[in-house]
């Protein structure tokens, strides 16, 4: 479903990029952030790491990656083709050799359905809040619990917040609003029965 208030331009242009590298091309920007498998570079190193410069070539880089898994996929099998693709593009190049560690932090991906109980009394207690049709949409995201939930309990889990734009969500500057968390406390206790 569309998000009334977004706009690709205006997304782009806070980034500062003039258009969206990688991702599926025949998906649009928010499909591909918010319900497609991701893969992150979410650090590296290597080779001279002091101020100024060394005319050397690195013996040893390192680099460590995050994965943002669908419904379909798997922890295991993710790592499995991950680590045949790096180490396949190693095999071209003379005398690189590919290390994978694995970590032990993982989660199982999961979909929770539009008309699941808990999402209906989200709707109804957003809806008299605002006095509007709240928009469901899905999004992307690492929350290890509500996987455990379904698996181990079979219960779906609802999630709704109430950041707002201007709160520059996982960033150096973020913050958030008293009067967001006293609202999201009313309506969460306003869904339970």
């Amino acid at each position: 479903e569309t998000v009334p208030s977004y706009s690709e331009t205006e997304a782009k242009a806070e980034l500062g990029v003039s258009e969206w590298s990688g991702g599926e091309p025949s998906r649009s920007h928010l499909e591909r952030k918010w319900t497609r498998p991701t893969i992150e570079v979410v650090g590296m190193g290597g080779g001279f790491q002091g101020e100024g410069i060394k005319t050397v070539l690195p013996a040893r880089a390192s680099a460590k990656l995050s994965s943002r898994l669908v419904p379909g996929q798997t922890p295991h099998r993710a790592l499995e083709l991950v680590t045949a693709h790096l180490q396949a593009q190693a095999a071209k190049l003379p005398g690189v050799r590919v290390n994978v560690s694995e970590l032990t932090y993982k989660a199982q991906p999961y979909y929770a359905p539009a008309d699941s109980p808990g999402n209906a009394a989200a709707t109804r207690a957003l809806r008299r809040e605002y006095g509007a049709e709240p928009v469901l949409y899905r999004i992307g995201a690492s929350i290890p619990a509500v996987g455990m939930f379904m698996e181990h309990l079979g219960v779906p889990t609802t999630i709704f917040a109430f950041g707002e734009q201007d709160n520059r969500a996982h960033s150096p500057n973020e913050f958030y609003r008293a009067a967001s968390m006293l609202r999201c406390r009313r309506l969460y206790s306003a869904i339970l029965p």
